[in-house]
C-alpha cells in the first residue's frame, strides 16, 4: 500500500469529532442558506406586485375607454346594451329614447335611430343614475336590465309607450299586470317628490295595484326603507329574488291566490318574524328564506302531507334556520 492510500484509510476510518460535526451541519444548517433564499422572495414579491399593478391599470384603462352610450342595431331597431357613467351631476338623469352619438367631447341624440330595446345589464352596478327616462319607443326591456343600481329613484316612462308605464315613478308593464322595478332608493323619490315617507328614517310602506299577478326578478330587491308591503288578492308569482336583501322589511301577507315562490325571493330579510303559507302554493324555491334570521314562525294552511307535495327547492330541510322554526300545519294566517 503506498503512502497515498494509507492517508485515505486513515481518514475513513477515523471518526469526525462532535465539534468537527457540528462545524459542518453548520456549514449547511438553513440558517446559513437565509441570506441567499432572501433576495429570491424579494425578486418574487416584486414580480407578484408589479403584476398586480398591471393588472389594475388594464381594467382601469378599459374602464376609462368604455363609451358612456352602448348600442347595437337589431331586426327591431336599435338596443341599448350598456351604460357606463361617471359622477357628475347632468349623468344623474338618463334619457332612453333615440340613440346617442358622439361629437368631440359631447353627444348629441339621433332621432332616425330610436331605441326599441334595452339588453339585460345595460345599466349593472351603477351608483350614479338616479332617475331613468323612457320614450315611447322602447318596448322591450329585458329582465335585469336595471340591476343593482343602488341610487336609483325612478323610473318614468313617456305616456305613449305601448308596453309599458311608470306608476309614481316605479315600472309596470302597460296593463300593470307585473312590477318590473321597485328602485332600490324609490323612499328618496317618495319623500322629495311624493312626500309619502313617515319619519326622520325615510321608512314607507307600500301597496300594489289590485291588477298585478306577477312581482318580476329582483322587483323589489335591495329596497331601503321599505318596513311593509299588501300585495293584491290576484297575486300569482313571486320572481327570483324578488325581495332579496329587503332588510327593513318587517311585515308581508302572502295572498291566497299565490302560487309560486320563487328562488331566494325573501333571503336576507332578516327583520321578517313570521309567514304565512297559502294552500295556494305548489311551488318553493331554494334558498327562499335563506338568512331570514329573524323568522321564527311559518304557519301552512295544508296539512303536513299536503305540505310535502309542494315542490320544495334546496335549503328546505336541510338548512340551519328552517331548524329553528316553528311550521304549523293546517293553520290559518295568525293576526299579527
Amino acid at each position: 500500500m503506498n503512502e497515498e492510500e494509507k492517508i485515505v484509510e486513515q481518514n475513513e476510518a477515523a471518526p469526525i469529532s462532535t465539534e468537527k460535526a457540528d462545524e459542518v451541519a453548520e456549514q449547511f444548517s438553513f440558517d446559513n442558506l437565509k441570506p441567499k433564499i432572501k433576495p429570491i422572495w424579494k425578486i418574487l414579491f416584486l414580480v407578484f406586485l408589479l403584476g398586480c399593478i398591471a393588472v389594475s391599470l388594464y381594467f382601469s384603462f378599459n374602464a376609462l375607454s368604455l363609451d358612456m352610450y352602448e348600442y347595437s342595431e337589431t331586426d327591431d331597431g336599435w338596443q341599448l346594451t350598456g351604460f357606463h357613467t361617471d359622477s357628475s351631476e347632468e349623468n344623474k338623469v338618463v334619457r332612453i329614447d333615440y340613440v346617442m352619438e358622439k361629437h368631440g367631447v359631447g353627444w348629441e341624440k339621433n332621432e332616425n335611430k330610436p331605441i326599441s330595446s334595452i339588453k339585460k345589464y345595460a345599466f349593472c352596478c351603477d351608483n350614479e343614475v338616479e332617475i331613468i327616462h323612457i320614450g315611447k319607443t322602447v318596448t322591450n326591456i329585458e329582465e335585469l336590465a336595471f340591476y343593482s343600481c343602488k341610487n336609483l329613484q325612478a323610473i318614468l316612462v313617456d305616456p305613449e309607450n305601448p308596453s309599458y308605464l311608470s306608476e309614481n315613478g316605479i315600472l309596470y308593464n302597460k296593463d300593470k299586470t307585473e312590477l318590473i322595478l321597485f328602485p332600490i332608493s324609490y323612499v328618496d323619490y317618495a319623500k322629495n317628490t311624493l312626500a309619502q315617507t313617515t319619519g326622520e328614517e325615510k321608512t314607507m310602506r307600500y301597496a300594489l295595484p289590485s291588477s298585478v299577478e306577477r312581482i318580476g326578478a329582483l322587483g323589489f330587491a335591495y329596497a331601503k326603507g321599505l318596513t311593509e308591503i299588501d300585495l293584491p288578492q290576484n297575486l300569482k308569482t313571486l320572481g327570483t329574488l324578488a325581495f332579496f336583501r329587503c332588510e327593513s322589511l318587517g311585515k308581508i301577507s302572502l295572498p291566497k291566490g299565490l302560487t309560486t315562490i320563487g328562488s331566494d325571493a325573501f333571503s336576507y330579510c332578516k327583520k321578517l318574524t313570521y309567514m304565512y303559507i297559502p294552500a295556494s302554493v305548489t311551488e318553493i324555491g331554494h334558498h327562499a328564506f335563506y338568512e331570514c334570521t329573524g323568522l321564527t314562525e311559518i304557519d301552512a294552511e295544508r296539512s303536513e302531507e299536503q305540505f310535502k307535495k309542494i315542490e320544495l327547492g334546496d335549503y328546505w330541510e336541510n338548512v340551519n334556520l328552517l331548524k329553528s322554526i316553528t311550521i304549523r300545519y293546517d293553520r290559518p294566517e295568525a293576526s299579527k
